[in-house]
C-alpha cells in the first residue's frame, strides 16, 4: 500500500480524519458517469498513482468498474451501492420511516432538477463542470447525484422489506412482483 492510501487529513466540519480509500469511495459514490482516475484523485485529494492503486482494489470488490482504457475512466458500480446500502437501511429502518425518506430525496431531487435545468445528474458532465465551474458547482453536482442515489437507496430498502419491485414513473421488467407508485403514495 502506497502511502497516499494511508495519508489521512481532517476533513469536514467534523474534524473527522479520513484515509485516502474513504475519500476515494465517498467521491466514487457521488459519480453520475465514468471519469478519468486524475479526476477522482483530485476529488479524493490524493496522487493518481494512489488512486490507480486503490481503484484496482475496488474493482476487485466490485465497487468499481473500468469504463474506457484510453484514458482509463472508472465508474461505480451502482448495482453493488444500492444492493448494500439498501440492505443497510432497510435493517435500521421501518417501513414508515423508509417511505418518508422516499419522500424527502423525491422532494430534493425535484428541487435539483429545476436548478440544474435538467431532468437526472448523469446528463451533466462532471469533468466540464469541474474545468468550467471549478469545485462549488462539482460538490452541487455530486450533492444532486448522492440525494438521487439515496432516493434510490430507499427505494431499494422498501422493495427488500416488501419484497415487491417499485416502479417510479419509469417501465421495467423484473422477475419478481412489481408495483407501480408515485412518490406522493408515501406520505
Amino acid at each position: 500500500m502506497s502511502s497516499s492510501e494511508n495519508d489521512s487529513h481532517t476533513t469536514g466540519d467534523d474534524d473527522t480524519e479520513q484515509t485516502a480509500r474513504e475519500r476515494l469511495l465517498e467521491a466514487i459514490h457521488a459519480l453520475s458517469q465514468p471519469t478519468k482516475i486524475s479526476v477522482l484523485a483530485e476529488m479524493a485529494d490524493c496522487s493518481d498513482q494512489g488512486a490507480r492503486n486503490i481503484l484496482s482494489d475496488f474493482e476487485e470488490l466490485g465497487i468499481v468498474e473500468k469504463a474506457g482504457e484510453n484514458p482509463l475512466k472508472y465508474d461505480k458500480n451502482k448495482a453493488y451501492f444500492r444492493f448494500r446500502r439498501g440492505y443497510e437501511l432497510a435493517q435500521a429502518h421501518s417501513d414508515e420511516e423508509l417511505r418518508a425518506g422516499i419522500v424527502d430525496r423525491w422532494n430534493k431531487h425535484q428541487a435539483w432538477k429545476q436548478e440544474f435545468e435538467t431532468e437526472h445528474p448523469s446528463t451533466i458532465s462532471i469533468e466540464q463542470v469541474h474545468e468550467e465551474q471549478g469545485e462549488d458547482a462539482v460538490r452541487e453536482l455530486q450533492e444532486w447525484s448522492t440525494t438521487y442515489e439515496a432516493l434510490q437507496d430507499y427505494i431499494e430498502a422498501l422493495e427488500q422489506v416488501r419484497e415487491t419491485k417499485l416502479i417510479l414513473n419509469f417501465p421495467a421488467t423484473v422477475g419478481h412482483r412489481e408495483q407501480v407508485v408515485q412518490p406522493n403514495q408515501f406520505v
